[in-house]
């Protein structure tokens, strides 16, 4: 039976200004979760207690994460920059504490780590939830519930496919109670939790550099969610999340980068040329140890790709979910789509100047700082 982690953060700070505030922030992160509960219509996995907080929470349908692997997604969860500045986590991490005690009187700082066998997840969330009501804490705790990347499936953790990146999102907040119980078609990201913390506590970023870029202060790219928990927002202004992926272990390094933008999905695999690596987990998983049996016997795998489809992958694939939710058709070189192809292309480079991504000019380019343009050409034929 599969074993995975939940991680809890409980954030703890009391105020005073004129009398004394208590304001808490309870942070739920399930490893490699789903939607494997009634909050979205699994009508098969019983959840109670996360049914019990979604009636407290907004149920956000399109939340994703910004990197599908374990260790970095975190790292951005805490830091709220992407995978591609995750090398300065700790570092970062104590810049945004100590902009919390600074503008505090008291700060506590927790991670809870739980084991715990598939069935008895949702029991260990229950527990921490009942403790927080015992402790006369509900009334007074920002809680947010969510994945650190995608199912361990194919397709899944390691890739930038919708199931690779797609995350649960509950947001509950005793001070905005407008929308308990609804659900919100914004598109939000991962990236957006620090921000949502910090508004919480109305507490501004904290300015500083990083090692290298020592005139460019860090921004953050994601937003709070606080004022989605009021109203609805524009669609048009809330339709659009990147990702990052790089490595899962040190042996499986397929750098890609995505863009997803209201029906569509634009991805740029750097490694085209490459198979796309298995980490050591999912290699003897039963699920791929059945595809790789099949495959090896000539039999069906029952499944909607073959291992040499994934395996290789193709430089640019662009996928339009509303008819293609399973992301099978490679719509990259259709000229019909050709202008959509080149706005998100535009917006994914940007996104990826903004970011500092060490990427942006690969595979048949390399960055060079000092030089003008900045990305030189290799002539390597890609």
């Amino acid at each position: 039976m599969a074993v995975g982690h939940v991680f809890v953060l409980l954030l703890a700070v009391i105020c005073c200004v004129g009398e004394c505030k208590k304001m808490n922030v309870l942070l739920i992160i399930a490893d490699d979760a789903g939607f494997e509960t009634s909050v979205y219509n699994n009508t098969v996995v019983r959840t109670p207690h996360l049914a019990a907080l979604g009636r407290r929470s907004l149920v956000f349908q399109n939340a994703f994460t910004s990197v599908s692997s374990c260790s970095p997604s975190r790292s951005a969860i805490l830091t709220g920059l992407p995978q591609v500045c995750v090398c300065v986590c700790v570092c970062v991490c104590a810049c945004v504490l100590n902009a919390i005690a600074h503008h505090m009187t008291h700060s506590e700082f927790c991670f809870l780590h739980f084991t715990y066998y598939t069935e008895q997840k949702y029991k260990r969330i229950g527990l921490v939830l009942a403790e927080l009501r015992e402790a006369g804490n509900e009334n007074d705790t920002l809680v947010i519930y969510s994945s650190d990347n995608g199912i361990p499936f194919p397709n899944g953790r390691t890739n930038l496919y919708e199931s690779g990146t797609a995350e649960p999102m509950l947001v509950s907040s005793p001070e905005h109670r407008e929308r308990w119980g609804g659900t919100s078609q914004a598109y939000v990201s991962l990236l957006d939790i620090t921000p949502t913390i910090l508004d919480w506590f109305s507490i501004p970023y904290p300015s500083y550099c990083l090692p290298g870029t020592p005139t460019t202060p860090v921004s953050l790219t994601g937003r709070s969610l606080l004022p989605v928990l009021v109203s609805e927002p524009s669609p048009a202004a809330w339709h659009t999340v990147y990702a990052s992926q790089s490595l899962q272990e040190v042996t499986m390094y397929y750098p890609i980068r995505s863009i997803h933008q209201g029906a569509y999905r634009l991805l740029h695999n750097l490694h085209y040329r490459m198979p796309f690596p298995i980490d050591q987990d999912f290699y003897v998983s039963p699920t791929f140890q059945d595809l790789l049996n099949n495959t090896l016997a000539g039999r069906p795998t029952g499944w909607f790709k073959t291992l040499q489809q994934y395996y290789y992958r193709d430089r640019w694939e662009l996928f339009d979910l509303r008819s293609d939710p399973e992301e099978t058709v490679n719509l990259a070189g259709d000229p019909a789509l050709a202008p959509v192809l080149e706005s998100l292309r535009d917006r994914l480079v940007k996104w990826q100047w903004d970011t500092g991504d060490p990427w942006v000019c690969g595979p048949d380019a390399v960055l060079e700082d000092k030089l003008e343009p900045h990305c030189r050409p290799l002539y390597n034929g890609l």
